[in-house]
């Protein structure tokens, strides 16, 4: 988590020192500069991330409840990685598909070399308010699958799969170039589980279901293929071609 906020803090310093710079010389800060933007572009994101989930991971009726039913009875905070796959629609719209996958520390009450993680893969939409600044804030909206897993060293694992409802996301872009930008958001979602799988058992359906939370925060790095790029005051069918 320290890496993570620290690198959002560098960032935000860094382009904070040249926009002054800028201001000294004479010139528009960084903030004020306009760009052109991408649109019917490829895009990649990449991010590694801090992750925290509370809630009920499980119901009343199941073995767990003995040690607790939440998430975080047996994972503390926890660190990731996410990779997002999407396309530019035009330069304030983009959507596609993404996975994010993460390690947590495990509960002192479980067994040395026992492993936490859970895994999402969904869709979703992101919005950009000001597309043509170097500095352009976004909010992303996405709905996925969500597995979570405790992994000891000997014996089977123990599964819960279920719908991650709804994830929130709001970041900023630091345009470094036209092709790349990078920047620090958080995230916060709602979770449900369907299901449980205890070692030696069939999977059964849990009662409730049993709801729960994630909250994260990361620096997103975001890379542009193909597609065309608009200046700002121009339309998109007026876009010129890279």
């Amino acid at each position: 988590m320290k890496r993570v906020l620290v690198t959002s803090f560098a960032v935000l310093a860094g382009t904070y020192g040249i926009g002054a710079r800028a201001q000294e010389a004479g010139q528009p800060s960084y903030f004020q500069r306009q760009i052109a933007a991408p649109s019917q572009a490829f895009e990649i994101g990449v991010s590694p991330l801090y992750n925290q989930g509370w809630g009920n991971l499980t119901d009343t009726q199941s073995v767990l409840s003995t040690v607790g039913r939440h998430v975080e009875d047996y994972g503390g905070a926890g660190i990731g990685a996410e990779l997002d796959l999407g396309y530019r629609i035009n330069p304030q719209v983009a959507a596609g598909v993404f996975v994010q996958g993460s390690e947590y520390d495990r509960d002192s009450r479980l067994r040395s070399g026992t492993n936490v993680r859970s895994l999402t893969a969904g869709i979703q939409g992101q919005w950009f308010f000001r597309p043509y600044s170097a500095l352009s804030p976004w909010v992303g909206l996405g709905s996925a699958y969500r597995g979570h897993w405790i992994v000891p060293d000997v014996g089977g694992n123990t599964e819960h799969h279920g719908w991650e409802i709804a994830r929130l996301q709001v970041g900023a872009d630091i345009r470094a170039s036209r092709e790349v930008a990078i920047g620090p958001y958080v995230m916060g979602a709602v979770d449900t589980f369907f299901t449980e799988k205890l070692p030696g058992q069939s999977s059964r359906n849990l009662n409730g279901p049993p709801v729960a939370g994630y909250f994260g925060a990361g620096v997103l790095g975001r890379f542009d293929v193909g597609g065309k790029y608009v200046a700002p005051g121009t339309s998109v069918a007026r876009a010129s071609a890279r």
